[in-house]
């Protein structure tokens, strides 16, 4: 999400109000609030006092610990909700816990499987709510669909997740079923409110298009956007629109930035669970995106933004209780400049005819409808531009969704609010206009903060304004409409491109020279974004250890390795490109695509990159390296150095790769039934010698004929098709593994092993307790989850007199084997030419 934990605004908030203006011209500190405002890390003083509410649960049980007099008087003021009874609904239901909930991913084949066995309640949570249960003066009801969400995918149960740990003998298969499936990526876990921004940006969304999230961290949002790239809300596989010609079906893919590097690599894995590889995490500053080119040099348009952007978070306050006490005005004024930015841009990068869904969970209007009302005044150039009939241009406008989710429920946006100052005194401290700003302190505040019918810009059309604009089209989801959190959310359509004068267009080149316009209404040009963000990394001690990627075919010293990979597992190249593209348009791909090997990197490769096409065409061009990218694609072969140097081929297909290339092998692939393919899981090795005496001799000829008969090296292990359940995960039915002379071994990682056989126990139980009552070489406990004791924290090291952790001394080792042993050989001659050392030395 976009938001930002209060406290953490602090330095963001006093850099405004020393900076700002009193009119709407552009202010010079803009970017140094956006580079701390973009950053959802905490400091560990931070941490410390959010943990406060789970060390201290009952502490804030009371009323005196969860209310804040000034948050109250300020959305009084605001009018948010006028009649009084709904207002005090509306302050209970903030004072209560946020509630559990999760969403079914449709893009998982088998969550319809998942989701029925919820809707017959195969987990028996009906005895808990005949039985009375109650909690902290709560009383359980069953996790009931959410009537919004399409095809009952969103639910969720009016118990707080950690309700679910106090009664395990009412809860503990449900809670089971809860971490199985966020595991395999299932379901996501996921606030209510938060799962609404994305579907208000569903019936834009093509395959082919690009989709761009600006503030995606951690990636919930995100993944939805990747779920509606290929597939419906039903789950089914999505067809071109009619106009589209089907080989261009399936090219489009997400673009998610953030600009904290340590939540972008996080999100990564979030992205991961869903199975498509059609996705860019990049680390950008939100507001300094630049325009990004194809590898012709052509522009590469974005089709639809999701602006979450950063914002004071109050309408997280059941999730942060801790925020009562912090709550100040301070954190939405100092907020304003950078979201309004972060808006204009993102009008700027969509195409004409795309759309933009602005979000925050924030309740404050200076966050929500006064960045709307400043990016629609600057970019349909209301103060100026009118046409012979005296009416204003329209280049961007707010959609009505009043249409949309019709059991959604919302509050149209307000017209009409005022700005408090930031000491929050009583009496005339809440201003209508700028002009009620003593003259001392206007510096701390902006015109754009204010209705746009107070504006002094706005005197002329002061009558004519509200109707351009639409206010009443934005939706403030409160939290007493669904029992969630809350949330702002406007939708906003690109008519046509910003028309301008030849006179314009140059006052807008000189105005892109510098920092200044951002605010402006103008687009800055990408070196005066990139100054601008390289100034506020370096500030904030930020580097770039985002390796570029390089298409592996157009390196000639790669081209001998690529077709070796070919050669070795047998893939089967496209013929041409009309190929390539009309696999694009199918749910399985039938051919190799050799174009989308990627490396990172010129020196001494580790991985290869599969990248679609599409995806491959913007990250292969050179001025595309500024867009600091994390990862793209998936990491499909990992270069595998042994001593033995007569391996065919030293590039093993990685199990993220697995589920992208392994159907296409024709070699290195041994298929076995279901026995052997459990034993191997649970062993994570199989000896020849010892597989082939187990059941007097059955595997016997299994193992000449095919294991031991396979080309050392790499190879594929992969289970038959008429054992595969239905429930298999289908990112595991193919095994990356290593054959060597007297066994093969799994390799895949500990923790991911560990998760695979917690899977296989779920939906082989019956064959995983025969196998282990069969062979003793073999433990495999049905009931219990090994992977627990292997999540407990690590023990922190002792430290010595000087407060510094004890290190063991490892020898740094070369990545390429030929280099490490040739420097052994050389560190050799060198010993033998110098004099012996005697034992004691």
């Amino acid at each position: 999400m976009g938001d930002i934990i209060p406290s953490m605004l602090s330095t963001a908030t006093d850099t405004t109000t020393t900076t700002t203006t009193t009119d709407d011209t552009p202010i010079q500190a803009t970017a140094s609030e956006c580079a701390v405002a973009n950053s959802g890390a905490t400091s560990q003083a931070e941490e410390k006092s959010n943990n406060e509410w789970k060390a201290n649960r009952g502490r804030y049980s009371s009323l005196q610990d969860l209310q804040n007099a000034n948050f109250e008087q300020y959305y009084r003021r605001q009018n948010i909700i006028s009649d009084e009874q709904e207002w005090q609904l509306f302050l209970q239901t903030l004072r209560r816990e946020l509630p559990t909930s999760f969403r079914f991913n449709a893009a998982n084949k088998v969550h319809d499987i998942y989701k029925q066995k919820l809707i017959n309640d195969e987990f028996n949570l009906a005895k808990a709510e005949r039985d009375g249960l109650v909690h902290d003066g709560l009383a359980f009801k069953q996790p009931y669909a959410l009537a919004f969400y399409p095809h009952q995918n969103g639910w969720q149960c009016n118990f707080p997740k950690r309700y679910l740990n106090k009664h395990k003998d009412y809860f503990s298969a449900f809670r089971d079923f809860l971490v199985y499936c966020n595991e395999n990526g299932i379901i996501s876990r996921q606030e209510t409110v938060s799962m609404v921004p994305p579907l208000f940006l569903y019936k834009y969304i093509s395959p082919s298009d690009v989709v761009l999230d600006m503030c995606a961290a951690p990636g919930n949002k995100t993944a939805q956007l990747l779920e509606f790239l290929d597939y419906n809300l039903k789950g089914e596989w999505r067809t071109a629109p009619a106009p589209a010609p089907a080989p261009l079906a399936h090219t489009g893919f997400v673009l998610a930035n953030d600009a904290d590097a340590k939540r972008a690599h996080i999100m990564v894995h979030q992205l991961k669970r869903i199975g498509s590889n059609k996705f860019v995490v990049i680390n950008k500053l939100a507001q300094c995106v630049p325009r990004m080119k194809s590898v012709d040099g052509s522009p590469v348009g974005v089709d639809n933004i999701l602006c979450d952007v950063p914002c004071s978070s109050d309408g997280t306050l059941r999730k942060s209780p801790d925020l009562w006490r912090k709550w100040t005005i301070s954190y939405g004024n100092g907020l304003h400049a950078t979201q309004l930015a972060i808006l204009i841009h993102a009008l700027h990068l969509v195409k004409p005819g795309g759309v933009v869904v602005y979000s925050t969970c924030s309740f404050n209007p200076v966050e929500n409808e006064a960045v709307i009302c400043g990016a629609l005044l600057k970019l349909n150039h209301f103060y100026s531009q009118c046409d012979a009939n005296g009416e204003t241009q329209v280049n961007v406008e707010l959609v009505d969704t009043s249409n949309d989710l019709p059991h959604l429920r919302r509050n149209p946006g307000l017209t009409d609010w005022v700005v408090w100052n930031k000491k929050m005194s009583a009496g005339d401290a809440f201003y209508a206009s700028l002009s009620d700003v003593p003259e001392n302190q206007r510096r701390s505040y902006r015109e754009s903060m204010f209705a746009p019918q107070r504006r002094a810009k706005c005197a002329d059309i002061k009558d004519k304004v509200l109707p351009y604009l639409q206010l009443q089209r934005c939706m403030r989801f409160l939290p007493h409409f669904h029992d969630t959190g809350g949330f702002f959310v406007a939708v906003l359509r690109k008519k046509t491109a910003a028309v301008k004068t030849e006179a314009g267009a140059q006052v807008e080149e000189k105005k892109a020279e510098s920092e200044s316009s951002l605010l402006d209404g103008g687009m800055l040009n990408d070196a005066a974004l990139a100054s601008i963000e390289k100034r506020e990394f370096t500030r904030k001690h930020v580097h770039n250890d985002n390796t570029p990627y390089y298409k592996m075919q157009r390196l000639p010293n790669l081209r001998t390795e690529l077709q070796t990979i070919i050669d070795f597992y047998g893939f089967k190249l496209a013929d041409d490109d009309d190929d390539v593209n009309a696999c694009a348009a199918a749910e399985v791909t039938r051919v190799f695509d050799a174009h989308a090997l990627y490396i990172r990197g010129l020196e001494n490769p580790r991985s290869l990159w599969y990248v679609p096409r599409s995806i491959g065409e913007l990250i292969g061009h050179t001025d595309n390296h500024q867009l600091r990218i994390v990862q793209s694609g998936c990491r499909a072969f990992v270069r595998h150095d042994t001593k033995v140097a007569n391996h065919a081929c030293k590039w093993r297909l990685s199990q993220d790769g697995c589920p992208f290339l392994s159907h296409l092998a024709t070699k290195q692939v041994v298929t076995v039934e279901l026995d052997v393919y459990l034993l191997y899981v649970f062993l994570a090795t199989l000896e020849f010698e010892q597989f082939a005496s187990l059941d007097q001799g059955r595997y016997a000829q299994v193992v000449e004929t095919v294991w031991q008969a396979q080309i050392g090296g790499p190879c594929i292990v992969v289970l038959d098709d008429q054992d595969a359940d239905v429930e298999l995960n289908a990112a595991y039915k193919a095994l990356s593994s290593w054959k060597c002379r007297k066994r093969i071994d799994l390799m895949i990682k500990r923790q991911d092993i560990l998760l695979l056989q917690k899977h296989l126990k779920q939906i082989y139980k019956a064959q995983c307790k025969a196998l282990n009552e069969k062979y003793d070489f073999v433990e495999i406990d049905v009931e219990n989850d090994e992977r627990r004791q292997h999540l407990v924290p690590a023990k922190k090291k002792k430290k010595d007199s000087k407060g510094q952790r004890f290190k063991k001394k490892v020898k740094k080792r070369t990545r390429d084997w030929d280099h490490r042993q040739n420097s052994n050989q050389a560190q050799q001659e060198q010993e033998s030419k110098s004099t012996p050392l005697n034992d004691k030395q």
